[in-house]
């Protein structure tokens, strides 16, 4: 009797350990997916930027070119 319990009890624990190492391993996916996103959008919003200058530029570019059309 009280053997065939204690079995069940460490059958028990052994789970619970799987569990938990799981859902950590979950947890660590979770943060690096997270940041990942992060990363993501940051390196997005450097583009976004990096093309409004150039959209700038271009603009610039196109502006003196017509002005210069006019004067001749």
């Amino acid at each position: 009797g009280s053997h065939n319990s204690h079995m069940k009890l460490q059958e028990v624990e052994i789970r619970n350990k799987d569990l938990e190492g799981q859902l950590s391993e979950m947890e660590q996916r979770l943060e690096k997916s997270q940041s990942e996103q992060d990363a993501f959008r940051s390196n997005l919003k450097t583009l976004l930027e990096i093309l409004d200058g150039k959209i700038f530029e271009l603009t610039e570019l196109r502006d003196n070119l017509a002005k210069l059309l006019e004067c001749s």
